[in-house]
């Protein structure tokens, strides 16, 4: 966890104070007309205990309680699958994912997921996690770079 807190700041994921992610993603291209791609996310949450810290907002609170208190009141690994589809099309002439919209397809699958085991709306939780999404990607970004 110290890695990921290292670089990713934003709530969520800044406020895991110990534990382990995995994440696994998988896809698989259909070919058609215009090939769709269909990606299965997994992220194992392991050990995972979430804090807020003194300095949040009590927006932030807010947004991330729900998904605090899922992960926290688990004994056991929190898993949590979500899968969407992209079409080809969306990747044309972009130069990164941010452009073709992985990032907000993945926020957005990641949001309802959250919700439905939080039991709250996708919007609510959907402006906690961006923060996270952002952080995870600037933490990819870095690692990527220094290969």
């Amino acid at each position: 966890m110290n890695l990921i807190n290292s670089y990713v700041r934003k709530a969520p994921f800044s406020w895991f104070r110990s534990g382990t992610i995995d994440i696994l993603v998988e896809d698989e291209w259909q070919r058609r007309e215009n090939a769709e791609i269909e990606m299965d996310w997994n992220m194992l949450l392991k050990g995972v205990v979430v804090e807020a810290p003194e300095d949040a907002s009590l927006l932030s609170k807010a947004l991330t309680h729900p998904l605090a208190n899922y992960i926290n009141e688990r004994e056991d690994d929190v898993d949590l699958r979500f899968s969407f589809v992209m079409n080809e099309k969306q990747f044309e002439n972009t130069l990164s994912l941010d452009a073709a919209g992985l990032w907000d397809a993945a926020l957005d699958a990641l949001s309802k997921k959250i919700a439905d085991l939080a039991g709250t709306k996708k919007e609510e939780i959907k402006q906690g996690v961006e923060g996270g999404i952002q952080g995870l990607k600037d933490f990819l970004d870095k690692k990527r770079n220094k290969e």
